[in-house]
């Protein structure tokens, strides 16, 4: 890959040892969006910048004495750790929404996200069962499940003697957290019978991209055609879905197929980097992106290329989001498919500067346009094929009671009175296992969410119109 008229240079940071960089995109409200850029060479280090900004000093001497006054004359004790960090917390706070100060806490599990290093069973499951009891979906390979005998089909019944019934995936996790290198009992339900494993938590590689025949997902297709198609879903772009993807690429040519359907929805983004690495793997030579910056505009670029696919189909939603939005605008740009409806729009990237053990600063310092110019950010990108879906819900909506009330009448429940929507929500709090008081807060948007993401699953009209578009084409 190449990258033009640029200082980018893989591992380069700034030179000053109180910062170390990171580039990473913001969280989106509703949902759990992220996105990594490589690393890079920032043109200049911070000693540089305070020397070409004078009026930087001055803001210094200023901030240093009301420092200094709030220490001598404020009632109360304050550290000057718990001020430097207000300091820069006001600062982002004047920059853009996605901009922000970000403890330690929030800045490390940022940087997990971006991983596909992980700690816990390396398992992944299917929440929405009618008892209550999480289905395991996949155990990954060389995972603490894997090699202690738990299997795909399990039903996941409790861990570490703690009952898994209406847990969600947060605590689900919580139940692992922190234990790395203790082994804890695991009890499944197989053919009816409970059986229970000794699992040793460890680190396990979690893929984000999986490909399945559509033939598997959809009956009654034409068999020729069928062969000749694979859906591929990318849950995140962690630091190593490009090689996931590559990999995954280079079987599905033994295979001969000839097009894919790319399923988005619901991906709030991921490693940039790997981004770039299945735009390069999908289009033709040249540029593919372009990157604005205060510095300048670079495009990123293919090398020379043998498009794997004649054809391409994506599937997006509101949810889809930052790295996936580029992904399918630089696509979609190359002839691409995009079914669905439209996206977040997110296209900016946030620098990431670590402040010791303060926390880091976020800050936007990018925006990206896919070669034809269009514009992502706050914009989102259009459809080619628009397919209504059920939407998910944001806690920060202008029109938050509507929106909430419009999802639970498309999920089917009666909510003609008031009386009626209150036992609705009891009804949902209670398959999730919350507190029954009938009214809405951030764990029962996240439970309809959850409710939305299944219903848009099991009835899936999205996929079914890529494929009738693909088949059109074979």
């Amino acid at each position: 890959m190449r990258i033009n008229e640029s200082r980018y240079t893989k591992g380069a940071k700034l030179k000053k040892v109180f910062f170390s960089l990171i580039l990473t995109a913001a969280l989106l409200t509703g949902f759990i969006p992220y996105s990594v850029l490589a690393e890079e060479d920032i043109s200049k280090n911070v000693e540089e910048v305070i020397s070409d900004v004078e009026e930087i000093e001055f803001a210094g001497e200023y901030l240093k004495s009301i420092m200094a006054l709030i220490s001598n004359y404020y009632v109360d004790d304050v550290s000057l750790e718990e001020l430097v960090k207000g300091a820069v917390s006001g600062m982002a706070g004047t920059l853009d929404e996605y901009s922000e100060f970000l403890d330690a806490d929030k800045f490390n599990k940022t940087i997990e996200d971006t991983t596909s290093e992980h700690v816990g069973m390396g398992i992944s499951y299917y929440l929405d069962q009618e008892d209550g009891y999480p289905l395991i979906t996949a155990v990954y390979e060389g995972s603490p499940a894997e090699i202690a005998g738990v299997k795909k089909g399990d039903i996941l019944i409790s861990v570490d003697g703690m009952d898994i019934k209406g847990k969600d995936g947060d605590e689900i996790t919580s139940f692992v957290s922190g234990k790395k290198g203790k082994t804890v009992k695991v009890i499944v339900r197989r053919e009816g019978k409970n059986e229970e494993f000794s699992l040793k938590v460890d680190e396990f590689l979690a893929p984000t991209v999986f490909v399945s025949k559509i033939d598997e997902l959809l009956q009654g297709l034409d068999k020729n055609k069928a062969d000749k198609v694979r859906y591929i879903q990318i849950s995140s772009f962690a630091d190593k879905t490009g090689q996931e993807f590559k990999k995954a690429v280079e079987k599905m040519k033994k295979q001969n197929v000839e097009g894919i359907i790319l399923d988005l929805r619901f991906n709030g983004g991921g490693v940039t980097q790997s981004a770039y690495e299945i735009c390069e793997i999908l289009v033709k030579e040249g540029p593919f992106l372009n990157i604005k910056r205060k510095d300048g505009k670079y495009n990123v670029n293919s090398e020379d290329n043998n498009v794997p696919f004649n054809n391409i189909a994506i599937l997006t939603n509101e949810a889809t989001a930052s790295a996936s939005e580029l992904v399918a605008a630089v696509l979609k740009d190359n002839g691409a498919a995009v079914v669905g409806s439209k996206t977040y729009g997110k296209g900016v990237t946030q620098a990431i500067i670590e402040l010791e053990e303060l926390g880091a600063l976020k800050m936007t310092t990018e925006e990206f346009f896919p070669m034809s110019g269009r514009k992502i950010n706050g914009v989102g990108i259009v459809p080619n094929y628009e397919v209504e879906q059920i939407k998910m819900i944001a806690n920060d909506s202008a029109d938050f009671q509507k929106d909430v009330e419009t999802a639970l009448k498309a999920l089917g429940y009666d909510i003609a009175t008031n009386e009626k929507k209150s036992a609705v929500i009891k009804e949902i709090q209670n398959k999730y296992s919350l507190k029954e008081t009938g009214e809405l807060d951030y764990s029962v948007i996240s439970a309809i969410n959850s409710e939305i993401i299944n219903k848009n699953y099991k009835d899936d009209k999205v996929f079914e119109k890529a494929v009738e578009v693909l088949f059109g084409k074979l």
